[in-house]
């Protein structure tokens, strides 16, 4: 028996954009190098998470500041960025299929999927105002939506703290994206997946 030839693994994001519609992005599997780095990432931030302090080495390597950040973006999407960027792919939306992509490169389809279905449900949670009136932080997340969601002045959206609940209740999920990270449960495989902010 011979070896069939390998295909390029892809993921498929259905997106939603400005004008309402919604499409849907094909994202091929990054290079090896890319994926390595995502890996060393993720164990780079699980070690910070269990608070072991990172060599100057490792702080530079989850570093993703000025034209980092962008070569980042191009390994990881290739030409599909500009094309969510050129489709009108929101903010939120964007960090969010960066979180996913990365997640999918470090655990897997089915971890990748969970935490995008958790990110990008409608909650009804997420209105500050329903028919009770007013909830209490509503006031506090109004005026800090603009306001950088990291100490390091990146402005990645994080997916909300009730999207949060429901990733630790799918077992398999962990973000990717910001400047801290935190220890997240195992994934299906039993290997933990940390988080990785970068």
């Amino acid at each position: 028996m011979a070896f069939k030839p390998a295909h390029r693994p892809a993921l498929f994001l259905p997106i939603p954009l400005a004008d309402g519609s919604t499409k849907v992005y094909k994202i091929l599997a990054p290079s090896a190098a890319t994926g390595l780095l995502i890996s060393q990432a993720f164990t780079l931030g699980q070690a910070r998470a269990e608070g072991r302090e990172l060599t100057p080495e490792e702080e530079e390597l989850l570093d993703l500041s000025g034209d980092k950040e962008e070569q980042f973006d191009r390994d990881l999407f290739g030409g599909q960025k500009q094309q969510m960027l050129d489709d009108g792919v929101d903010q939120f939306t964007f960090g969010v299929v960066r979180q996913t992509t990365m997640l999918w490169v470090q655990a897997g389809k089915a971890a990748a999927e969970a935490f995008w279905n958790a990110a990008t449900s409608e909650d009804e949670d997420d209105d500050p105002e329903d028919e009770t009136g007013p909830k209490e932080n509503a006031t506090s997340d109004v005026a800090n939506k603009d306001q950088p969601d990291s100490t390091d002045g990146s402005t990645t959206p994080k997916p909300r703290k009730k999207a949060a609940r429901k990733r630790a209740s799918a077992g398999s999920t962990s973000t990717a994206t910001g400047t801290s990270s935190k220890p997240t449960s195992s994934n299906d495989t039993g290997s933990t997946v940390g988080t990785v902010d970068f």
